[in-house]
């Protein structure tokens, strides 16, 4: 039996399957207007994270590290040792 794992937005509230969260986070209202709100002074991305059926999006910002990365996902959901953490950049 397939795992699907679902997410839910942290802007509108609304859960969609990791396929979907990709689509819906360029188009969702709500994170559109929040983000024309805050007045932005540096650049931000938007990553996703995944392993298996798991995923998260986060925003961090351009001047982070993969450092900075790693310590926010052991801290969210990694364990600690590291050979879970992992980087593939340009496949």
């Amino acid at each position: 039996m397939e795992i699907k794992s679902i997410g839910k937005c942290r802007y509108c509230n609304k859960t969609f399957s990791s396929k979907v969260m990709t689509t819906h986070l360029k188009s969702c209202d709500k994170m559109k207007s929040m983000q024309e709100v805050e007045v932005r002074k540096e650049d931000i991305f938007l990553i996703r994270a995944g392993g298996g059926p798991f995923f998260v999006y986060f925003e961090v910002k351009a001047n982070s590290t993969l450092e900075d990365v790693d310590e926010f996902l052991r801290d969210l959901w990694l364990e600690c040792c590291g050979h879970l953490s992992s980087f593939k950049i340009n496949d």
